[in-house]
């Protein structure tokens, strides 16, 4: 017969002293191993429930869950007054640390660009790593790589915009490539294009890309989906899948360009959120989120605000990469801070109500209303101004 093992029984009693020790409350804890190392990072909005259901039921957890239970020996914690407060410090302690078992967040830094170069007579639209200040348009920065690559791959085929990258001087006797013969480029390098036009075809993707809206996706749309109805009609189903697949992946990508247009725009902002009956002011300024104010009463909204347009005229946010002087109707925010206003953003869009954002530029006239105003209690400032994100979950 074979025996327990003495050192895993006594971790065992261990990690449960630990986890009863545990709070009822948002925040984030952090797992250690025998080294002392940070080997994974998680937020909760109840940190003592989400630790035990680790050892719930582990025979139907993950081989990575698995691996991490049994690497695991202390069990810290970092308590926060609201949930938004433990996706935020999450998303930074993992940047800090780096843990092994945290892969979602770690290479943040890797994350590309959708670039339309127009400085070519002829611009071209793909990725690249790089967002300088040179008058170029640069979109996002985006999650995937491979994702994008083929996100781009498909915006030129319905735009017919060129995908090749030497220096086009137009020459009415070149032959035409393979993509002008399938009918997926205007083919500018033999003159079946005028400059003019191609400009056009070129601002229609920026606006696309800036506005998630365009007459050529419209009709794509609607064309690939009556395509659609008569394959399945004729139970070709591989092929109606395909065009199904690029009209998730031009539906995701819309959804993705309004996030970060809504990053780029709430980067400089006040955001009122309730919680558990507890209401709290969040200054979020360059993109990060640089104090919270708690709010027990309508006097201290208007002193928390008044505190925060103090705080932005006498230190004035420093310019993002990207915005210094390219001009662009929408200019990426750095990695770092976009990586924290898509939190703040999915927050927002997932919370049912309890929140208010409120633009730098615009808290003075929102003062003068809710000085305007007999408010005697917190929850009708909500009622004030309209929310001014959209509703739906990206």
């Amino acid at each position: 017969m074979i025996g327990s093992n003495p050192k895993k029984t006594m971790n065992k009693k261990i990690i449960n002293i630990q986890i009863n020790r545990l709070p009822k409350n948002p925040g984030v804890y952090l797992m250690k191993n025998r080294l002392d190392e940070i080997i994974y990072i998680g937020k909760a909005k109840n940190i003592y429930n989400r630790v035990r259901s680790y050892f719930y039921k582990s025979q139907n957890h993950s081989p990575k869950i698995k691996n991490l239970v049994e690497e695991l020996v202390t069990i810290d914690f970092k308590p926060t007054p609201t949930e938004l407060e433990a996706l935020i410090l999450e998303s930074r302690l993992i940047k800090s640390f780096l843990p092994k078992y945290n892969r979602q967040l770690k290479q943040y830094k890797n994350y590309p660009f959708i670039k339309v170069n127009l400085k070519n007579e002829f611009p071209r639209v793909y990725l690249t790593y790089d967002c300088p200040d040179d008058g170029n348009y640069y979109f996002g920065p985006f999650n995937k790589a491979y994702s994008l690559v083929e996100d781009i791959h498909l915006i030129n085929k319905i735009f017919k915009s060129r995908t090749c990258n030497h220096n086009i001087k137009v020459n009415p006797m070149d032959h035409s490539c393979l993509y002008d013969q399938i009918g997926q480029c205007v083919a500018p390098c033999n003159g079946s294009v005028a400059k003019g036009k191609y400009k056009e075809l070129i601002s229609e993707i920026i606006d696309f890309l800036e506005e998630g809206e365009s007459d050529v996706i419209e009709d794509y749309l609607k064309h690939t989906s009556d395509k659609k109805k008569d394959l399945i009609a004729k139970q070709l189903f591989e092929q109606a899948q395909k065009i199904q697949r690029d009209q998730n992946r031009l539906n995701h990508l819309i959804k993705q360009n309004r996030l970060l247009k809504d990053a780029q725009q709430y980067a400089d902002s006040v955001l009122l959120i309730r919680e558990n009956d507890l209401h709290f002011a969040f200054h979020i300024s360059d993109g990060r989120v640089k104090n919270r104010f708690p709010l027990d009463q309508p006097s201290h909204l208007i002193d928390s605000l008044n505190a925060i347009t103090d705080q932005s005229n006498d230190t004035p946010g420093q310019l993002l990469p990207g915005i210094e002087s390219t001009g662009q109707l929408f200019s990426p925010l750095s990695k770092e801070c976009l990586d924290e206003m898509k939190i703040i953003i999915h927050w927002i869009r997932s919370d049912q109500g309890n929140h208010l954002i409120i633009p730098s530029k615009s808290i003075s006239s929102f003062l003068d209303s809710l000085k305007s105003n007999t408010i005697r209690q917190l929850s009708d400032i909500y009622s004030l101004a309209p929310n001014y994100l959209e509703s739906q979950i990206v």
